[in-house]
């Protein structure tokens, strides 16, 4: 035997669950999802919700959804679709080599649907975030070959319905308007057509419909047409031609101010995203509008709420935003009667404590707590290796309330843990392995004690730190073998 090799006999002897469980640690190991499904074509805040992502396609697309798994031995995937199993072995649907990242090319409608990776070794089998696979249409509006005419007096009241077509996912709308002369004199729709601009007298809705508080002579002689813009297939669909003259009239009407139209008088909004109220009045002189919240007028809270003559938007919600607010129109002859709505700020489940991977020795306990808050109160559910807790009874494992103990570990209690939460509004889960060390006595030689979160490895003064092997960085795995090769390196040099 050479120097060096006894050098690293030497290495792999003092060591302790040192360098005997150095390369068990790499080696054997359950697996652990690294690279989650990710949005695509999506980008509110929605698209990436607790244990769950959207995606959005079109015909023709290759779908791309991500997984990525660490794990020793080696992982197999799979994959499921809407809670059965997926073939990803065809030529069109199929996963990218050494990782389980699956790819769909010529996307059909048929493609849709909740897809979820699943990565298994001897050690147990670890989940994925679902990915919520949706086809995105890009239907046309229903148009109608002659222009509707409108001949209004002036400062009436006068709304165009946008007539959308059934989009998904919902896209941008807007109003555009060119002169009639432009239309007869120009030929280039793009020189012609102009963006109309929303204020307190002139209001849109969610629905895309366009009010206007009090018709105006400016409003005249023009062609309306409401516009979506799909960002996905990015195109421009354009609706009906709406043309508009106004009668002028020398004696304007005064007109006290009437509500046309409101939003939902009960909303529920989620912590942390926005609700929004909408009251669209008509009236002349154009009337004011005035917010309260709870019977006081509200004050500007910078980037939290935003008053827009017609919407109440607040950003960002919080629990103390639960409350009664109102909206109020008013002008010189005189004001409507407040309009109320009633906003309840619940929440989505989310961490208060997250379970994480624990490495530990035959005979010691292990916990993996699950704290989770959200109203309604979420549910926990806890799944081993993917199945539910109670298909896999262990008599040496309990669930006390927030936590799951285990007793007494032996080498067999090796596995994938899952816990879930859910509420109506979601779900949340947490995916983390146990892994107890059939070699690891604890103490080396020299009486060390060590831990499961860092090994010291003594050898011929060669001390090196053992970084574990985390879910958390994709690059981990790559270090702990860099760390054992520096050990290794050390010895060689040693030898010489």
């Amino acid at each position: 035997m050479t120097s060096f090799h006894s050098c690293l006999a030497i290495l792999s002897l003092l060591c302790t669950g040192g360098c005997l469980t150095i390369t068990d640690a790499i080696d054997d190991q359950p697996p652990s999802i690294i690279e989650e499904p990710t949005p695509f074509h999506c980008s509110e805040s929605t698209c990436d919700v607790g244990d769950t992502v959207t995606i959005y396609f079109k015909r023709q697309d290759t779908i791309k959804i991500h997984c990525k798994a660490s794990g020793r031995p080696e992982v197999t995937y799979n994959w499921t679709k809407d809670g059965a199993n997926f073939d990803t072995s065809s030529l069109r649907i199929y996963l990218e080599t050494e990782e389980g990242t699956v790819f769909i090319k010529n996307a059909t409608q048929t493609d849709q649907g909740v897809y979820q990776c699943s990565a298994t070794n001897d050690y147990g089998t670890s989940l994925s975030k679902r990915a919520n696979v949706i086809f995105a249409n890009d239907r046309h509006f229903n148009r109608v070959s002659n222009p509707k005419r409108y001949s209004l007096d002036e400062y009436r009241q006068f709304y165009l319905k946008c007539n959308l077509p059934d989009i998904m996912p919902k896209h941008k709308v807007s109003w555009t308007y060119e002169n009639i002369g432009d239309y007869l004199t120009n030929d280039n729709l793009f020189d012609r057509q102009k963006e109309v601009q929303l204020s307190e007298r002139v209001s849109m809705d969610s629905k895309g419909t366009l009010y206007f508080a009090n018709i105006r002579e400016i409003d005249g002689g023009k062609i309306y047409r409401c516009n979506t813009y799909n960002s996905i297939y990015r195109n421009v669909k354009t609706g009906d031609d709406h043309i508009i003259n106004v009668n002028t009239r020398m004696n304007p009407t005064q007109i006290k101010p009437q509500f046309i139209h409101n939003s939902e008088t009960k909303v529920v909004g989620l912590k942390g995203e926005q609700a929004t109220f909408t009251c669209i009045l008509y009236g002349y002189p154009t009337p004011e509008m005035i917010w309260k919240k709870n019977g006081v007028e509200i004050d500007d809270r910078s980037g939290v709420i935003l008053k827009s003559g017609h919407e109440l938007i607040i950003r960002d919600l919080e629990y103390e935003d639960t409350g009664e607010y109102s909206c109020k129109g008013l002008n010189i002859v005189g004001s409507t009667n407040a309009h109320k709505f009633q906003l309840l700020v619940e929440a989505r489940p989310f961490w208060l404590t997250k379970p994480v991977d624990v490495t530990t020795n035959i005979g010691e306990d292990a916990e993996f707590p699950c704290l989770v808050d959200g109203i309604p109160t979420p549910v926990v559910k806890w799944f081993i290796n993917g199945k539910p807790i109670d298909e896999i009874p262990n008599p040496k494992r309990s669930v006390m309330k927030d936590r799951l103990v285990f007793r007494s570990v032996t080498a067999s209690d090796t596995q994938v843990i899952q816990c879930k939460a859910s509420n109506k509004h979601g779900s949340l889960m947490a995916d983390v392995y146990l892994n107890v060390l059939e070699n690891n006595s604890g103490n080396n030689e020299e009486g060390i004690q060590l831990t499961s979160e860092v090994f010291n490895c003594y050898a011929l003064n060669c001390v090196v730190d053992f970084v574990t092997c985390s879910k958390d960085s994709t690059d981990n795995i790559d270090k702990c073998k860099d760390i054992y090769g520096l050990c290794v390196s050390w010895c060689s040099s040693k030898s010489k």
